[in-house]
């Protein structure tokens, strides 16, 4: 009987595929040609950054750094906790750490790694991700590109170029909907006395999409400037964007409701430990600062690498040739006002490109160390992912000006088309990558990057839980990441979080004193932040993956007095250790197996 309704049911979602795609190719038909083309390809680069994940599934390829490292340990502590925890809540692993230093925030990437494993939630993260960006940035241009300049087939192709562009996989989609907010912002510039309707609470809905400590604040301190450059040129208030920042700050403070009790709780952090560099000599900092400056410009904040080769050229020759065409006085009325705006936002952009250097050279931490010191751990140079929105901007901008002047459609066309494709098959340069299906060769051999079956293994580490016959007791980690013990339910007492307690801090340095002693490098980037609180065997590349599972004596500097009295009972080692007797260990288990990474090494404090 089950069978027959399963078959039933397959026929009927087949049956309404089969309708649904009818419709769509007799709508394609009512269409000219170049907005069917530029649908087909919108619809085929759509897919290549997204049917990899139903694909490979578990066997997809992830980076290591920064990302697998980190989320994909602490979403499986998140799907341990309720759904709204209490503030007061902690989690098991890390010494029991507030739960509000992990999840501080409620938004919808939270939600879908709730109810889903790692990999599902990464595929619906990115199915949204790219449907938001791709509608998104449509409806900017439409809304931001004055008289139709812009063929609607132009439009497809920018808005799934700027969609299928890589960013953080966990910020993505903020970065997806960011396109819509500056259209609003721009509309309602123009538009100061639009009637205020219900359709206004969707700025409740809008902080849902955005970690607010990474984007969400920038984006709203960015719309608070605006308020004010609007107040000052028109001495007035404009009411839909004050009434738009007013629904958005209550929304961010409701779903980031934990991590504002935090900051005003008086909680130290580790954040406090960044300093700026006050040893540095004036000459560095200069080159540092406009080193910084021309890469942020180019290539904006390497969590949000934009692919800027097509982009960034056709802006530079593009503004020149406008700029030229200006002193000739050939251009239209028009065309000179969008010039214009074009030119106040490459300087919005070059402002902002600048903050970013400063910060990353220290010089605004310096500056609010002496004012705000509440300030000294903040990033401002986040600012500088509002550029990716704005870099469109102009790029569109300045093609409708040269499709207008001179009609090229064709070049235009292959201008954007190139994009696309460097957009889209770059894979192997990008930081974070989706695109790694027709990569799995090439990333193999790069240590960053593993299939996350690999990663996790979680076969292996149950065999060997197993063999230890494991109850939850605390165990560090040596030579590999702590996120894929913590994935494989270990409660593990190293881990990666880039803001948690002092308290915490100062009691797992005790285990790791003896090896911050002897190495200076360790000593400098544990105590002026430290969001990596590893065992360290030499260096901070200690956890990197090891495809080649070699396998060497080291001897390991730490404290285990402090470790046993902290309750912890098993280290869990890819190296041998040499002074294990030294250290009061007793090597309990040999495990390896062909087919994973890791040969691990489990050593019993006695």
């Amino acid at each position: 009987m089950r069978i027959f309704e399963l078959l039933v049911s397959v026929k009927y979602v087949a049956d309404m595929g089969l309708y649904h795609l009818k419709k769509t190719m007799i709508a394609l038909k009512g269409e000219n040609r170049s907005n069917r083309i530029a649908k087909m390809i919108a619809v085929f680069a759509i897919g290549v950054v997204t049917i990899p994940f139903l694909v490979l599934g578990n066997d997809y390829i992830f980076k290591v750094h920064d990302y697998m490292d980190y989320y994909l340990g602490w979403m499986q502590i998140l799907r341990a906790l309720p759904l709204f925890p209490r503030f007061d809540a902690s989690v098991v692993i890390m010494g029991g750490m507030p739960a509000y230093f992990p999840f501080p925030e409620f938004n919808v990437y939270r939600l879908i790694n709730y109810f889903f494993d790692f990999v599902v939630a990464e595929f619906f993260n990115r199915v949204l991700s790219v449907g938001i960006g791709f509608f998104a940035m449509q409806y900017l241009l439409q809304t931001i590109i004055p008289g139709k300049r812009l063929t609607q087939a132009l439009i497809i192709l920018i808005a799934t170029a700027y969609a299928v562009s890589n960013v953080y996989p966990a910020w993505s989609l903020g970065f997806a909907i960011m396109p819509w907010i500056v259209a609003m912002l721009f509309r309602y510039w123009y538009h100061p006395f639009e009637k205020i309707s219900c359709r206004m609470l969707v700025f409740f809905l809008v902080p849902l999409l955005f970690h607010f400590a990474h984007v969400g604040l920038f984006v709203c301190f960015f719309w608070f400037l605006t308020i004010l450059a609007y107040l000052v040129k028109y001495k007035k208030v404009n009411r839909p964007m004050l009434i738009a920042l007013i629904f958005m700050s209550i929304s961010f403070c409701v779903t980031n409701a934990y991590l504002f009790m935090m900051a005003f709780s008086g909680a130290e952090t580790n954040r406090l430990l960044m300093h700026p560099n006050e040893g540095s000599s004036i000459g560095p900092q200069i080159y540092h600062v406009f080193r910084e400056f021309r890469l942020s410009l180019i290539h904006g904040q390497y969590h949000a690498k934009m692919i800027f080769q097509i982009i960034a050229p056709t802006c530079g020759l593009g503004g020149i040739w406008c700029y030229l065409l200006y002193r000739r006085q050939q251009l239209a009325v028009e065309e000179t006002l969008l010039g214009q705006r074009l030119f106040k936002l490459f300087i919005v952009i070059c402002a902002i490109a600048m903050i970013y250097a400063l910060d990353d050279a220290g010089i605004i931490r310096r500056i609010f160390s002496g004012v705000m010191p509440i300030l000294i751990g903040f990033n401002f140079g986040r600012l500088i992912y509002l550029n990716n929105v704005f870099w469109y901007i102009l790029f569109a901008g300045i093609l409708s000006i040269f499709l207008k002047h001179y009609n090229k459609r064709g070049l235009i066309t292959g201008i954007v088309l190139i994009h696309l494709l460097v957009a889209l098959f770059s894979g192997s340069q990008s930081r974070y990558n989706f695109f790694h299906y027709f990569y799995a060769e090439q990333l193999s051999a790069i240590k960053d990057y593993v299939s996350y079956n690999k990663f996790v293994n979680k076969d292996f580490w149950n065999r060997l839980k197993e063999k230890i016959r494991y109850k939850n007791e605390k165990v560090i980690c040596v030579g590999f990441h702590p996120s894929v013990a913590m994935a494989n339910d270990f409660n593990t007492m190293d881990g990666y979080l880039p803001v948690h307690s002092m308290s915490y801090h100062n009691q797992f340095r005790e285990i790791i004193a003896p090896s911050l002693d002897k190495y200076n490098s360790l000593r400098n980037y544990y105590d002026t932040w430290g969001g990596r609180m590893y065992v360290y065997a030499y260096s901070i590349k200690d956890a990197d993956v090891d495809k080649s599972k070699s396998v060497h004596e080291t001897a390991l500097l730490i404290n285990t007095e402090a470790f046993k009295q902290q309750g912890g009972k098993y280290i869990l080692s890819r190296f041998v250790l040499a002074n294990a007797e030294e250290l009061h260990l007793k090597l309990l288990c040999d495990y390896d197996e062909s087919n994973s990474l890791y040969h691990i090494f489990v050593y019993e404090i006695i």
